[in-house]
């Protein structure tokens, strides 16, 4: 990814996403039916997202923890992609 130009990346970073959201599936930890790859995007899709936003506050001086960040985004996933058993 480079700054100053649209952001772009091989989908490495989504395939990793997908395949630890694969394995959770299998062991009963994330509710089946899931499309792995399509979780995957999305959490790189929230991934990039934090560290954007972080990255702004960063740049206007307000400061900001991309951990925090993170923790925020993610706090609304599991609950949709958990199964009931382990919510």
């Amino acid at each position: 990814m480079k700054a100053g130009r649209p952001l772009s990346e091989e989908p490495y970073v989504a395939q990793i996403f997908a395949d630890i959201i694969e394995s959770g599936a299998r062991s009963g930890e994330l509710a089946p039916g899931l499309v792995p790859e399509r979780v995957g995007s999305l959490l790189r899709d929230v991934y990039f997202d934090a560290l954007y936003r972080w990255s702004q506050h960063t740049q206007a001086g307000r400061a900001s923890e991309l951990d925090g960040e993170l923790q925020a985004a993610l706090k609304v996933l599991p609950y949709g992609i958990a199964s009931v058993e382990h919510v």
